[in-house]
């Protein structure tokens, strides 16, 4: 049995409901949710590998590559 990372859920509230899709990579899963957010959808959120709920702005600030770029903008100043 290979292994799989668990996968990240995103979520929007939209006319017909509630849309859901999942994606394994964290990068995917942010640009799925602007997308959605982009074309209209509500309340676009991210349930993370852990199980916690977050908007956009929060999932972004969890990703590695934010972090790492916030800290060489730091150590440039």
């Amino acid at each position: 049995m290979t292994y799989r990372a668990q996968p990240f859920v995103i979520l929007a509230d939209t006319d017909e409901g509630v849309a859901r899709q999942t994606r394994h990579n964290a990068a995917s899963a942010m640009c799925l949710a602007d997308d959605w957010d982009e074309a209209g959808y509500r309340n676009v959120r991210i349930v993370d590998q852990d199980g916690v709920t977050l908007d956009r702005r929060q999932f972004r600030e969890t990703l590695t590559l934010v972090k790492v770029m916030r800290g060489r903008a730091l150590a440039l100043a």
